[in-house]
């Protein structure tokens, strides 16, 4: 307990606040914590990897060839939509419970997520919310993330994939209209 310093009844009380805390480690299924830039990147890149993988194991699985296979001739299987479902599910919570942690990292609340709904503003929001820098200091949700280095260099990967990409979508959608096409 801190010794009071003065008489002053009305004289703030003295704390220390930039006392540091231990690194906290949070599962992927939580939305407790902060996730910076460059680990989200890192964490987004592995989530589309798994994501990708499982459907193309399903369409494999459904009879689609990716060498030239003809997804109008293969078969419906309502076992095999239900395992897709099933094994989407989760991740679609692993990506939402990523994306709260990084509204976290900018001192914002996980309902925020919500404007994401709401067409063209939703989309503006996500690219803030991905390019925006964290708080460098702890915040109401906690203290900042401990990014590994290979995190760092796979989230540096990512984001100049997504500016490459930004930018061809913009281009793709320009172009034609100041060539005349």
């Amino acid at each position: 307990m801190a010794a009071i310093s003065s008489t002053d009844v009305f004289e703030a009380p003295e704390a220390t606040l930039t006392e540091s805390t231990p690194d906290v480690k949070t599962s992927i299924w939580s939305i407790k914590g902060r996730l910076g830039v460059l680990k989200y990147m890192s964490c987004s890149i592995i989530l589309t990897i798994a994501i990708v993988g499982i459907m193309m194991a399903i369409a494999a699985a459904s009879g689609i060839s990716m060498s030239g296979g003809d997804p109008t001739q293969a078969q419906f299987s309502p076992m095999l939509a239900a395992l897709a479902v099933v094994t989407m599910l989760p991740l679609m919570w692993i990506g939402c419970a990523m994306f709260i942690r990084r509204l976290h990292d900018l001192n914002l609340s996980g309902w925020f997520m919500l404007v994401g709904i709401i067409p063209v503003i939703g989309a503006l929001f996500s690219l803030f919310v991905i390019c925006a820098p964290g708080m460098k200091e702890g915040n109401k949700f906690g203290q900042p993330a401990k990014t590994a280095a290979w995190e760092k260099v796979l989230g540096c990967i990512g984001l100049v994939f997504f500016i490459v990409l930004m930018v061809a979508s913009i281009v793709s959608i320009v172009a034609p209209s100041l060539l005349g096409m």
